[in-house]
């Protein structure tokens, strides 16, 4: 009955360490790739950052994946996420990368290698890769990826400076044609922070009255009479032309509502020039 009894408790331990290591291998792993997840990039990454490590971090991020989505099918997306898994996995193997699936579809590369000529290699390697063709039901497709490098020498930045530099090299690369890769430099940064000055003078601007227009007349060559306006936006603020302002406002989908704002200015402008016989 004791020999009974101690092999019933080993197997229960067994059996108890196997589910511990189940339920860990979900908390911290990726359910469709199998790539360690959000969670281990950012605990990895503060772990080496806190030991005054150097670090590059490349942000990946598939190009125009709702699209696939879209137009093939979200089975036809979660196959490139596995396949770019996979892929990644493989090269974990030969390189000194960690890969993870940091969430949709972008994956998050951790490496030791800092200098802009081995990150380079480095970034072309990983382009390379998964720049061959992907495979679905006997049709062959060729996927694109965006990049951002960010390095950090000597633990110098934080874990969430650095990720947010990689995304803003990436959303760097999606907004000068996609398919390429780019290092961060502070200018990014400087220029996303004005972006974020801008979107919010827009947002006060469309909720308390901020535009107005302006009317140049259209003149009749022939005639020399004026033949009609065109309506230009303003900020009362000034301190933003429109080529700085329109761009953000098409980029961010408000210029919609400031679209709507215009119509009800003009209209409203053009009933007081008829009520005065104009």
């Amino acid at each position: 009955t004791v020999v009974w009894d101690n092999i019933r408790q080993r197997h229960f331990r067994k059996e108890l360490e196997n589910k511990e290591a189940h339920i860990r291998y979900q908390a911290e792993h990726d359910y469709l790739t199998g790539l360690p997840n959000r969670q281990s990039a950012i605990s990895r990454l503060s772990s080496l950052l806190g030991n005054r490590s150097s670090v590059s971090l490349i942000a990946l991020d598939v190009d125009d994946f709702k699209g696939i989505n879209d137009s093939i099918g979200h089975a036809f997306g979660d196959a490139v996420l596995i396949e770019i898994g996979e892929r990644l996995d493989r090269m974990m193997e030969n390189m000194d990368i960690f890969a993870s699936r940091f969430g949709g579809d972008e994956f998050l590369l951790i490496t030791s290698v800092v200098s802009a000529e081995e990150t380079s290699l480095y970034v072309n390697r990983i382009r390379q890769e998964l720049g061959r063709p992907f495979s679905y039901h006997d049709q062959v497709y060729l996927i694109s990826t965006s990049m951002g490098v960010a390095s950090s020498v000597n633990g110098e930045c934080s874990a969430p400076e650095l990720l947010a530099n990689a995304d803003l090299a990436m959303y760097a690369c999606k907004h000068s044609g996609k398919n390429k890769y780019a290092y961060f430099d502070t200018a990014m940064k400087n220029n996303m922070l004005k972006k974020n000055e801008v979107i919010g003078v827009l947002q006060k601007a469309c909720k308390e009255n901020g535009f107005e227009i302006l009317y140049q007349p259209q003149v009749d060559i022939i005639t020399g009479k004026i033949a009609g306006f065109e309506a230009l936006l303003r900020l009362k603020d000034r301190s933003y032309t429109p080529g700085q302002f329109i761009p953000v406002a098409e980029e961010t989908g408000m210029i919609q509502s400031i679209g709507r704002i215009v119509t009800q200015k003009v209209v409203r402008q053009i009933a007081k020039w008829q009520d005065q016989g104009i």
